[in-house]
């Protein structure tokens, strides 16, 4: 009791004993919880059957537990591909199910990736394959104004946008934040510290 009443004391609480323990239990909780939390935070790209989630992970190998989420599946396409190219892979993705252990898998995932730096012909292959498949969108470029295009071409897709750099975050961010989008930063997503989150 006398450590309890020590607390209270110096941390300048007027409360009763009861209420500043009361504190301390909900301080502990949310240490505890920031502590316990899996290092990458859970994510789901996509939207429908395509949903594909990502990190919420506690364990580093599989004979420790089960992972928690499955790997997603995907293909890449690149705006600079030719033509037959990408209705090729485009083809390959909606047909390719294949069965193992009883369950039925198939690629989830298209990623497109703005090797030509052309916002415009990033977005024509953004809405390309946004209504030739019900995919999870990976939108890799590092062009703010790629990334603007292929963001408002597919943002109710709720698709994953690679990557924030230190070359796009300040021009980006703003409207990013404003969307229904996942961006994670280069090399990996993280789980910030409660010191460093601000919503």
């Amino acid at each position: 009791m006398s450590d309890l009443f020590s607390f209270c004391h110096e941390s300048g609480r007027r409360e009763s004993g009861a209420l500043c323990l009361s504190v301390r239990v909900r301080d502990a909780k949310a240490l505890l919880a920031e502590a316990s939390a899996p290092p990458i935070r859970p994510l789901s790209i996509g939207t429908g059957e395509n949903v594909v989630k990502i990190g919420g992970e506690t364990v580093l190998f599989r004979h420790e537990k089960t992972f928690v989420n499955k790997p997603g599946l995907a293909i890449l396409l690149s705006d600079q591909m030719p033509e037959a190219e990408v209705s090729g892979r485009l083809q390959r993705f909606k047909e390719l199910k294949y069965e193992r252990v009883g369950l039925t898998l198939r690629p989830e995932m298209v990623a497109v990736k703005n090797d030509s730096n052309d916002p415009g012909k990033f977005e024509a292959l953004v809405k390309r394959v946004k209504a030739e498949t019900d995919a999870a969108l990976i939108l890799m470029t590092d062009h703010a104004g790629a990334m603007a295009a292929g963001v408002k071409a597919c943002a109710d897709r709720v698709p994953l946008i690679y990557a924030a750099t230190a070359g796009n975050a300040d021009a980006s961010s703003p409207w990013l934040r404003r969307r229904n989008v996942l961006w994670p930063s280069e090399p990996t997503l993280w789980r910030p510290s409660a010191s460093s989150r601000t919503n």
